[in-house]
């Protein structure tokens, strides 16, 4: 969609006059009637949307709503099926000890991959952002470094 265009309020020259000319039919520098700014404003208004653009910005937000709704409900079921193996599937197939050493070691995974990100996440959405044209190699690279950390993190646990 195009953004709305604001009237621009100019000195009268000695050229004719133009649409977005809003001083009145003297060069004393007083504004035009206020009906005539109105309808000024309505028109031009009305000229700077498209209706097809409508049309499409509706069906672009529908289908943005429709997929942040299927989104949203597939991380919800995937998440409910998570935590429901967890609490009631691993404590019955294991046993109480083995689930507290399982626990454990989920915990200790968690945080060593906290530390193996080293901020890698925010450094590759900028550069990306800057160099479009270095994005493989960067993301190849910022892969590559979060790998090697997580297995010297892992080696170390």
């Amino acid at each position: 969609m195009s953004p709305r265009r604001r009237p621009v309020f100019a000195a009268r020259s000695t050229s004719e006059p133009s649409s977005v000319d809003l001083l009145g039919p003297t060069s004393t520098g007083q504004l035009a009637a206020p009906q005539k700014l109105t309808q000024l404003a309505e028109s031009s208004a009305d000229s700077a949307v498209d209706p097809g653009a409508r049309h499409v910005a509706a069906s672009e937000n529908s289908a943005a709503a429709k997929n942040g709704a299927m989104l949203g409900s597939s991380l919800f079921f995937t998440a409910s099926v998570g935590v429901l193996v967890s609490l009631f599937v691993v404590p019955n197939a294991v046993g109480d000890r083995d689930t507290g050493i399982l626990g454990f070691g989920e915990a200790l995974a968690t945080v060593s991959l906290v530390f193996a990100g080293f901020g890698m996440d925010t450094y590759l959405r900028k550069e990306v952002s800057i160099r479009r044209d270095h994005a493989n190699r960067t993301f190849a690279s910022v892969l590559m470094l979060r790998l090697i950390a997580t297995a010297i993190l892992m080696a170390a646990a």
